[in-house]
């Protein structure tokens, strides 16, 4: 039998994956290099901008640009 939805939120809360640490910190560094700039943010442009750059981060561990681009997908996840 499936666990319940209360049973599934007795752990706390989940570990932030790469992808959301990532966003975390380049969303805030962008929003800074705007403010200093004197330019306006768009959360929504930056936030486009930031996941586009995802795909090549060395953070990301599917990339081809990571450390891991190496090992089979299987390990990664």
């Amino acid at each position: 039998m499936a666990p319940k939805a209360a049973d599934a939120k007795k752990g706390g809360a989940k570990k932030p994956t790469a992808y959301n640490e990532y966003m975390k910190v380049q969303l805030a560094k962008l929003k800074a290099d705007n403010e200093k700039a004197g330019k306006t943010n768009n959360h929504k442009e930056n936030f486009k901008k930031v996941a586009e750059s995802w795909k090549t981060a060395s953070e990301n561990p599917v990339s081809a640009y990571s450390d891991h681009h190496h090992l089979p997908l299987s390990i990664l996840t």
